[in-house]
């Protein structure tokens, strides 16, 4: 499957006119992008490309990557240790059920105390969610936000 760049472009306009005021706003104001997983590092390639437009554009933007929030998460929860290894094998069900929980809530509440203050002009490309599954999908932690 070869990458859509007019779906690409797309996503981009309807970023642009959202920080500009010009489309409706609801709630949280959010677009997913999904593509195909062989197709990982062109994506990555072109929302860097994108977050570059976004500023050229005047348009204050910032990329963050879920998959260094989630290790960041994992990290401070202790889930690195080797002692946690250890124990994790016993308790394989009760681990992935904590897991799941801590890494949506630790996500979330990094990404609106990094939000904190910023309005609909302000966007955020959050990049890397693949990395996430199969304890946190995305549908989680748009419902996290929004909530």
């Amino acid at each position: 499957m070869p990458w859509d760049k007019e779906r690409f472009n797309t996503l981009e306009s309807r970023i642009l006119a959202t920080v500009a005021g010009r489309r409706p706003i609801v709630d949280v104001p959010y677009y997913v992008f999904t593509y195909d997983p062989g197709l990982e590092l062109i994506c990555l390639r072109e929302f860097k490309d994108l977050h570059a437009r976004l500023r050229q554009k005047g348009v204050q933007a910032e990329c963050f990557s879920l998959a260094q929030w989630m290790i960041d998460t994992l990290e401070a929860l202790g889930c690195l240790d080797e002692s946690f290894a250890a124990s994790e094998k016993s308790n394989r069900k009760m681990v992935a059920e904590d897991l799941e929980r801590e890494l949506a809530q630790g996500i979330v509440s990094r990404l609106t105390q990094t939000l904190a203050g910023r309005d609909v002009s302000h966007c955020a490309l959050l990049i890397r969610a693949g990395s996430l599954f199969p304890f946190v999908h995305v549908s989680t932690l748009l419902s996290l936000i929004e909530g």
